[in-house]
This record gives C-alpha cells, sequence and structure tokens, in this order.
C-alpha cells in the first residue's frame, strides 16, 4: 500500500461511482514503486461523481498485474481525495452556509444542518459541479455512506439549493475573467440569478453595490470588450484613483493631480491605470477626465473645495469626516468651562519646587510647555528628537500630582496613552505611570465604528501624536468630557499615521492650537548621530553640504551609510546587523 498522487487523462469505464481511468502525472511515496513508475497508468475503484479530465486526486493505493496482459495497475482503498480543485474550501463553505442558514430560519429544519466535515467531503466528492449535481441529481450524494445522509435529508438539501440553479453558468463565466470565488459568492447572493446579466451590462456596478475592486470590474469590463474610454470606466476608475490616494494616507488630493501635470510629481490617473488595470495605453485625454470629474461632482460622488487657489477633491465620507473633526475641535476651543488646571502662581511655585528637589534646570521653553498643558483645553507639545519632550512629559506629570494635592487636595487624576502598544510601553517605562493604547482606553476595535469609552479625567497626554490619523483623532476628542484637558505630544517630522491625515503637523501649522516647540538639544543627545542627522534633514541639509548629513560606515556611530548596489548584500548587510544586535542585547541585557 502506498500513497498515489495522478491526474486523469483519460475515462475508460464508469458505472456508477466505480470507474476505470488512464491516470498521468502520477507520483508515488514507495520509493520502490516510484521508479516503476510509467508515463501513463490504469487505476480503478470508486471515484467520486464528478470525474472529469484534468481533475487530480490522492489516495491509497495497492498495486495490481493484469493477468492477461501483464501489466501493473493500481486500485483504490478508499474514495481518492480531490486536491488542486480551485476554490474547494469556498464552495464547501457555500453550500455549508446556504443549508445551514436555511434551517437556522425554520425551526422544523435544524435536523437538516450540515458539518464543516460533511460540506467538505461533497465538494471532494462532486467537484465543481456540486451544486448543479445537488439541484439535478440529488440521490447522488446517497452514494457515499460516511456523507451519513438519508432520503429526506438529501431531497431537503435539494430544495434549498435549488435558487442556485443558475449559479455554475455565473461561477463559470466569472472564473473566466479570474474573479475570486468569494466574490462571486457575494455577488450571486445580491443579485440572484440576474448577475451575469448585470455584471455583464455594466461590470463596474459591482464596485458601487458591494466591496468589490476597481480592478477586478476592470477585468470583466476588458474580457468583455469594453471600450477604455467608457464613460463609466472613467468615472469608476477617478474614485478607485482617490480612494488608493486616501489609503495612502490622504484626505484628500489635488484636482490637478488627477490629470497629466510637469509641474507636480505625482503619479497621475492614466499612469495609475497603466499600473492597475488589463487595459493598456490608458492615454486617456484631459479634457474627457475633467468632463467626469464635473460629472461626479454634480453627482455629488466627489466633493470639491479651494483654499489658496488650489482645488481639492474629496470623496464625500473624508469631507464628512473632516467637517465633523473640525467641528469638534472647535467646540473643544471653546469650551470656557474650567479650561485651566491652575493658576501661572501655582504652575511657578510648582516649578521651583521641582527644581530645588531634582536639582535639574528647566529652560524656558519646557516651563512654557508646563503651563501650556496645564491652562489650556487642548495644546501640543512637539520637537524633535534630543529635545527633551519625554522629560517635559514627566514634568507635567508630577506638576499634576504636585497641584492635585496641594491646590484641590485630592489624589491626581490623569490618563497617558498612546497610539500603539510599544509606544505605550515605551512611555510607561519613562514616566513611572500606566499608559494605554487609545484603542483600549475607548474600548475600540480597529474595525468597529459603534460607541466608545468617555474618558473623564482632569488631563489625558497622548504621546507619538504625528501616528494618529484623522478618524482615531476625531473618536479621541469625541471621547472627552467637558472637563478633560487634552496634551498631544509629538514630532510632525517622524512616524506617519499609516491611516487619512497628516493631523499633528496640520494642528500645529493652523496656529489655532496652543503649541510649544522644544528647540534645545541636551547633552545627552548632543552626541547621537541619529539625532545630528534628523536634525540636518528637517534642516533641508545633505550629505554633498559642508554642514549636511555625515555618511560613513563607523561602527561606533548610531547613525551608519552602508553602500552596496546588490539586493544580495543589501539582505547579507541587514541580516549581519541584526545578528550583532541581538547579540549585543545578549550579552548587554
Amino acid at each position: 500500500m502506498a500513497k498515489l498522487t495522478f491526474t486523469i487523462k483519460r475515462v475508460k469505464n464508469r458505472n456508477d461511482i466505480y470507474a476505470e481511468v488512464i491516470g498521468t502525472k502520477l507520483d508515488c511515496d514507495n520509493k520502490i514503486w516510484k521508479k516503476e513508475l510509467r508515463r501513463d497508468m490504469e487505476i480503478c475503484g470508486d471515484f467520486p461523481i464528478s470525474l472529469n479530465v484534468g481533475d487530480t486526486f490522492e489516495c491509497e493505493v495497492s498495486k495490481k498485474i493484469d493477468k492477461r496482459t501483464y501489466t501493473p495497475y493500481f486500485e483504490l482503498i478508499n474514495i481518492p481525495k480531490r486536491i488542486g480543485l480551485e476554490n474547494e474550501t469556498y464552495l464547501a463553505k457555500f453550500i455549508r452556509n446556504e443549508i445551514n442558514s436555511a434551517a437556522k430560519s425554520n425551526d422544523k429544519l435544524q435536523k437538516w444542518k450540515i458539518s464543516v466535515t460533511c460540506s467538505k467531503k461533497i465538494v471532494q466528492y462532486l467537484g465543481v459541479e456540486a451544486i448543479k449535481i445537488i439541484i439535478n441529481k440529488p440521490e447522488q450524494l446517497l452514494l457515499y455512506p460516511d456523507l451519513k445522509l438519508n432520503d429526506d435529508k438529501v431531497f431537503e438539501m435539494q430544495r434549498i439549493m435549488k435558487r442556485f440553479e443558475y449559479f455554475d453558468k455565473i461561477f463559470i463565466a466569472l472564473k473566466s475573467s479570474r474573479v475570486p470565488t468569494s466574490i462571486i459568492y457575494d455577488l450571486y447572493n445580491k443579485y440572484g440569478e440576474k448577475t451575469l446579466n448585470i455584471v455583464l451590462k455594466n461590470p463596474y456596478q459591482i464596485c458601487y453595490d458591494g466591496n468589490i475592486v476597481f480592478r477586478v470590474a476592470d477585468k470583466i469590463a476588458y474580457d468583455n470588450h469594453f471600450d477604455k474610454f467608457d464613460e463609466i470606466r472613467i468615472k469608476t476608475a477617478i474614485i478607485d484613483f482617490i480612494k488608493y490616494k486616501r489609503n495612502s494616507g490622504n484626505i484628500c488630493i489635488l484636482r490637478s493631480q488627477i490629470i497629466h501635470n510637469k509641474e507636480i510629481y505625482h503619479e497621475n490617473l492614466c499612469q495609475y491605470l497603466n499600473r492597475v488595470s488589463v487595459y493598456k495605453f490608458n492615454d486617456i485625454p484631459d479634457d474627457i477626465i475633467e468632463k467626469q470629474i464635473d460629472e461626479l461632482l454634480s453627482e455629488r460622488r466627489l466633493l470639491q473645495e479651494t483654499n489658496n487657489n488650489e482645488v481639492y477633491l474629496y470623496l464625500p465620507e473624508m469631507h464628512r469626516l473632516e467637517e465633523l473633526f473640525v467641528g469638534k475641535l472647535k467646540e473643544i476651543l471653546d469650551n470656557s468651562y474650567n479650561k485651566k488646571f491652575a493658576t501661572t502662581n501655582d504652575i511657578d511655585d510648582f516649578l521651583s519646587y521641582y527644581e530645588n528637589k531634582s536639582n535639574f534646570k528647566l529652560d524656558d521653553l519646557q516651563k512654557d510647555a508646563v503651563k501650556n498643558a496645564l491652562q489650556n483645553g487642548i495644546s501640543i507639545l512637539t520637537g524633535g528628537p534630543g529635545t527633551g519632550k519625554t522629560a517635559t512629559v514627566s514634568v507635567i506629570v508630577e506638576a499634576i500630582k504636585y497641584l492635585s494635592k496641594k491646590v484641590y487636595n485630592k489624589e491626581p487624576d490623569f490618563l497617558l496613552a498612546a497610539p500603539t502598544g510599544k509606544a505605550a510601553e515605551r512611555m510607561t517605562e519613562l514616566t513611572n505611570e500606566p499608559a494605554a493604547t487609545i484603542h483600549r482606553l475607548l474600548d475600540l476595535k480597529y474595525y468597529e465604528t459603534g460607541d466608545i469609552n468617555e474618558v473623564d479625567t482632569d488631563i489625558l497626554i497622548v504621546d507619538e501624536g504625528s501616528m494618529i490619523d484623522l478618524e482615531l483623532m476625531y473618536k479621541l476628542l469625541r471621547a472627552l468630557t467637558e472637563r478633560t484637558r487634552l496634551l498631544i505630544v509629538g514630532d510632525s517630522n517622524q512616524l506617519p499615521s499609516v491611516g487619512p491625515g497628516n493631523v499633528l503637523k496640520d494642528l500645529i501649522a493652523s496656529g489655532k492650537i496652543p503649541s510649544v516647540e522644544l528647540k534645545t538639544i541636551f547633552r545627552q543627545a548632543m552626541g547621537s548621530a541619529i539625532v545630528e542627522s534628523s536634525t540636518k534633514i528637517v534642516q533641508g541639509l545633505d550629505s554633498t553640504q559642508p554642514n549636511g548629513i555625515v555618511l560613513t560606515n563607523d561602527v561606533n556611530r548610531n547613525f551608519r551609510f552602508i553602500k552596496d548596489l546588490s539586493i544580495e548584500g543589501i539582505k547579507n548587510n541587514l541580516i549581519s546587523d541584526m545578528l550583532d544586535y541581538k547579540l549585543h542585547l545578549v550579552t548587554n541585557p
């Protein structure tokens, strides 16, 4: 006995589930038998009902010799498992979901529910025509005892699956355009037997009626000879292009960015289509693109705003989010309720106490940052690396503790948060106070948009503010109670948000939020090549200028330049440096 894999080249004889076939592309785990394999060999035994040339199977077999011809052949020990069947998992899941959903909606049908194992075996035995066979010849399921199905259950399955009798035609038609099986099921659930007519009449409709990406619809359109200059295609492409830019972090884009513009170094619509579409040479004239933009604006599927003579295009949902954010921000700025946590005299008193106690002299900007945080409803603390942002946050935390007890005679009430777990952990290490991620603070799941926790505290300090996108920042502002002050800490030149929006930078640039920028690089950071180089990058200095960045492979510097033009060399250098760093951590815990 051995395990054999093979592909059906020809079906010789067939009687119910018993068949004699000629197999090719044979492989065997028995080393002796493997040496004796021919190009084509006969295989016989019980096969699944659906048996087609090109199907690949795997099964336990025994080797036999034909007594008439003295040629070897294989006999199946059990029903072979179909392998390499594209989308087997999706098809099994689809059948199971439909049958079980029907049973769920009717208590009388509860006993007809099928298991995961049963649905997988049905697909293994019946193949890609499983639905068609269940509808037209359900009794064939009774040929497989291990399915444990009886007459009543089989014919109930037939009744449930009858509404999918057109599915096989739709499946074959859309599979020819390489549409993912999961999407075909979604489309069929939405449109039913009309799926093919709707999709072929206007392939781009699926981008609006479901979460179907443009390039899938574009492939269907291409296969059905749609004109690449079709207005519907261009409109859908424009929206998809703006969505792509949104997913790259943009709330909106310049209108001039969509068309060919030599003055703007950005990928335009035609270049984007040449990269993602099956249509080649997408040389769509600018006037046609402009016309479709205007139509999308008139249909309110895009929104437009002008600022400083620049025209910006928005997806409606992003425009709405920006309006909500600005409105909430204005509400916080206009809130006069208990805006100051402490008076200037009380803060000065604390600063004198802190400097005497710690024997550490704060510079004027650090003192301003403490006052800024404690006397405004929302404020920003920013500065480059090595300027003491974290140290200043620690001072602000100490100020809250000191003033809460001395001025208000109460326990300190403040919270620390950051956008990521690593940033929150780092914040805890440097302040000796517990910090949480913003998502945990608000009790948010990354995929949820529902209710969020209220944040009710004297002061909330949020670090790594540059990493917070527009949606998360809006949710954070919406969660604050009227008495809660917010301090955002971060460097807008570092760690941009993954989601849309450059919120911290825009807030600072607006001039509407009280902000303090630390500028002094402290002694402990002065020797850092990272701090030195990043400061020069922000100043616009490169390695060609006299006072620019120093590029050297000096192992004693924490900012090194390793020159290598080969992919393999870059890989080796990275691996080598990571191994050295790991060794350093082990020997210097």
